[in-house]
């Protein structure tokens, strides 16, 4: 930046903080400064030290005057969306499940498993698509997927042979329930390089059972509790994603510290959460504009019980946190052997892009998912960055927040959380 003439970014947001400070973030850098407001004055007005202004540029909150940074955003979520060092596929052994979640998307999906032919052609599909990457990467997913564990170990061994062979990483996550994990399917799950579990929670132990409604009504939360400390105790990271919304916002407080007490601890335990969307008129869900205030509770709730310790805990942004969906190497697969681009819309037939059978198909759905342009609503947004558009099934289904990430809505809660913790810490 030497001899340049600098500006602020666009992508500065900031919130004042209780003790008087000013927390900034960049959202093209994902930096994060804690300030004097004189200090953030001072940088908005372009009044600072040079030694302050090479901590700023360093940081990305100053850029050279003629820097599009519009188009830097476009131009890495291009490279991200096609590049073809990484291929990822999001594999539903089973659209069968154990549970009967009411907000489950998956309602009234055709009930199937995958059977030896789409298990082969799954297999053939897979390690053709990966010759030229560098990074494979299964997310097993349902349904519940840990109902065909015998699945997943065949195709990841398949797999794992075929990209050792090749000298391309392999490695994967699973989203499950988690009532389903023994101590065999942990160990079954670390030999398949499976890193990381998602496992969501709703409540305590009654509101937890009520929502899950599980086949087998002997399920508990501890239960599942269990399962996690079987899966940390196997080295598999654990992000636990509790589900929020008007009915279970008071349970979820009481749940909180009964985690932090049993997992804050354990480095490979992480939990966060995410508010529910409906699809129906049900007035159940939060709306946009009610979540900063939802989320003020909890945010100090997960603060008390050491899941947040220190700002970088905070949901501060998802920088880069292109959909998954348009990555033109990413790839759902359904039991039937149908190839899709978004796991919201498996299944949609009109959203397939082709077959395990048949292969990829570039037609009106695949065109759909490798756009490249910026919605005019999106283009002067500060959050650009952080959600690279959003949710192309939000805005095409119409649940959630349309395209926008939720994190949009809750600054002032994140804001209030930071100068919880700062006041903690003093």
């Amino acid at each position: 930046m030497a001899n340049k003439i600098l500006k602020p970014s666009r992508y500065n947001y900031a919130g004042h903080l209780t003790n008087g400070t000013v927390l900034a973030v960049n959202f093209l850098t994902s930096a994060v400064l804690n300030m004097s407001r004189d200090d953030y004055n001072r940088l908005n007005a372009m009044s600072v030290t040079k030694e302050e202004e090479e901590v700023l540029s360093a940081n990305g909150f100053y850029v050279a005057e003629d820097e599009d940074e519009l188009a830097k955003v476009v131009a890495l979520r291009n490279a991200n969306n096609f590049s073809s060092s990484q291929v990822s596929f999001q594999i539903l052994p089973t659209t069968l499940c154990n549970a009967r979640c009411f907000y489950c998307y998956e309602e009234g999906f055709n009930p199937c498993s995958f059977d030896e032919k789409h298990e082969n052609e799954l297999v053939a599909f897979i390690e053709r698509t990966m010759q030229a990457a560098q990074k494979l990467h299964i997310t097993w997913f349902g349904g519940e997927p840990l109902l065909r564990p015998d699945f997943i170990e065949r195709v990841s061994m398949r797999l794992m042979e075929s990209a050792d062979s090749r000298g391309i990483a392999f490695e994967g996550d699973v989203i499950t329930n988690g009532s389903l994990v023994t101590d065999e399917v942990a160990k079954l799950l670390k030999r398949c390089r499976v890193r990381n579990a998602q496992i969501t929670l709703d409540g305590t132990n009654e509101e937890y059972q009520r929502r899950k409604s599980y086949l087998d009504s002997s399920i508990t939360l501890d239960d599942v509790l269990g399962s996690i400390e079987r899966l940390l105790d196997n080295e598999i990271a654990v992000s636990v994603r509790l589900n929020m919304d008007k009915r279970n916002h008071e349970d979820l407080l009481s749940l909180i510290p009964l985690l932090g007490a049993r997992f804050a601890q354990n480095d490979f335990f992480s939990a966060h959460v995410a508010p529910l969307y409906s699809l129906s008129a049900d007035n159940f869900c939060y709306e946009s504009e009610e979540l900063a205030e939802a989320y003020k509770p909890i945010l100090r709730a997960m603060i008390d019980a050491g899941l947040i310790r220190s700002l970088n805990g905070l949901p501060l942004n998802f920088n880069n946190a292109s959909c998954c969906a348009q990555g033109i190497n990413n790839f759902c697969i359904s039991p039937e052997g149908f190839i899709s681009k978004c796991d919201h819309l498996i299944g949609d037939p009109g959203d397939r892009i082709g077959s395990l059978s048949e292969g990829v198909a570039f037609n009106g759905s695949a065109a759909f998912w490798a756009q490249t342009s910026i919605p005019d609503q999106c283009r002067e947004c500060v959050f650009l960055p952080t959600c690279q558009t959003g949710c192309y099934a939000g805005e095409k289904m119409g649940f959630g927040y349309g395209r926008c990430p939720y994190i949009k809505f809750i600054y002032e809660a994140v804001f209030d959380a930071a100068s919880y913790l700062i006041e903690r810490n003093m």
